[in-house]
């Protein structure tokens, strides 16, 4: 967590949790995702990136709109291999077991 201090009364008792703004960055990208809003998506996975460089599930939205499906389990229907993506690589390296087994499914 970061400390930051108040403007007004230079106190340090306020704390923000990068990680829920990480999630509310995402949050917001996977909506336009879904959508079809890939270039939003994709402005909000990069400032989600610059933040936290291993966060997997920015990775998986960014697989999305490079693929250009709108849900996760789409990506599994394509008749492609994904194995060579930059983005799917960063997933099975930064990602947790299970979702490194979906993905592995996927491809």
């Amino acid at each position: 967590m970061k400390e930051i201090r108040c403007e007004m009364c230079r106190s340090t008792n306020l704390i923000t949790d990068s990680h829920n703004d990480v999630q509310t960055i995402l949050n917001n990208a996977f909506l336009h995702i879904a959508d079809g809003k890939w270039k939003m998506a994709d402005e909000l996975l990069d400032k989600a990136l610059s933040q936290n460089s291993e966060n997997a599930q920015a990775y998986v939205g960014k697989l999305m709109i490079q693929l250009r499906v709108k849900t996760e389990k789409r990506i599994g229907e394509l008749p492609i291999s994904i194995e060579e993506s930059t983005y799917y690589k960063r997933i099975m390296q930064f990602g947790d077991d299970e979702l490194k087994e979906r993905f592995k499914q996927y491809a």
